[in-house]
């Protein structure tokens, strides 16, 4: 919350990212938009550019597609696509509805892999915007709109170097905010 320090109401996350995942979060004061974006029945998607190491066959990549069962149950993807492979790794998407707690790394583990990067790129249509570090921008009905649009040609993932930029956006509108904050990079490196 160190980013937003200067907004004078009090902001809180909607959902989260896990200590050592970066990308988009959504920070805001009204609690109808907390609500259509984390109630399941809404099914508002969340992507992911997930760096694994290691090669995934396609036939793993495809059990990964119809399901993985989980402890609290059966957990299929939305969609699952391969990205980039490098010479020892490999970047794929991941789009769920959910987001249960560190679901894609616990998807990644059951097919016998390890997430080396995870990155929250989309939630619904909104995308992950360069924002420069500890800065934020005004946000418009229509990006809040793009929330619960469904995810279109998504591009790669912007500058994926070795330390995540955080950024912020934001929304002033009947005293209400809504802000995006890319979040930094904690976790192992």
């Amino acid at each position: 919350m160190d980013l937003v320090q200067e907004i004078p109401e009090r902001i809180y996350p909607v959902g989260r990212l896990d200590y050592a995942s970066e990308g988009l979060l959504l920070l805001t004061n009204d609690g109808e938009l907390t609500n259509q974006v984390t109630h399941p029945k809404n099914e508002v998607t969340k992507t992911y550019a997930v760096k694994v190491r290691g090669r995934i066959p396609d036939t793993k990549l495809q059990a990964l597609r119809k399901g993985i069962r989980l402890e609290e149950g059966l957990v299929v993807p939305v969609s699952v696509r391969r990205w980039k492979k490098l010479e020892t790794k490999e970047w794929i998407y991941v789009e769920v509805k959910e987001g249960k707690y560190q679901e894609i790394r616990r998807l990644i583990a059951a097919i016998g892999f390890e997430v080396d990067r995870l990155r929250r790129i989309a939630i619904g249509n909104l995308k992950l915007e360069r924002i420069p570090v500890g800065k934020f921008r005004l946000m418009d009905e229509k990006s809040i709109q793009q929330i619960f649009q469904k995810p279109q040609n998504l591009q790669k993932p912007q500058r994926l170097g070795t330390k995540a930029a955080s950024s912020a956006a934001s929304l002033m509108k009947k005293k209400r905010r809504k802000l995006i904050p890319h979040s930094s990079r904690r976790g192992k490196k």
